[in-house]
């Protein structure tokens, strides 16, 4: 745990942002989207939504 910068936050959030486009694009929906839901990997720079058991096609 620990703090991130602004600039992080930043490219984490338009990550996230473009994943949850990704996923309604294709009738998709996250039933829950909170903090706690998503994995931030300081491997790759990428946020990881967990999608298995929370999402449902529409």
């Amino acid at each position: 745990k620990g703090t991130l910068s602004e600039d992080t936050i930043r490219i984490f959030l338009k990550q996230l942002a473009a994943a949850m486009k990704a996923l309604n694009d294709k009738g998709v929906v996250h039933r829950d989207l909170k903090p706690q839901n998503i994995l931030l990997s300081h491997n790759c720079g990428k946020a990881c939504p967990q999608p298995h058991q929370i999402t449902i096609k529409i």
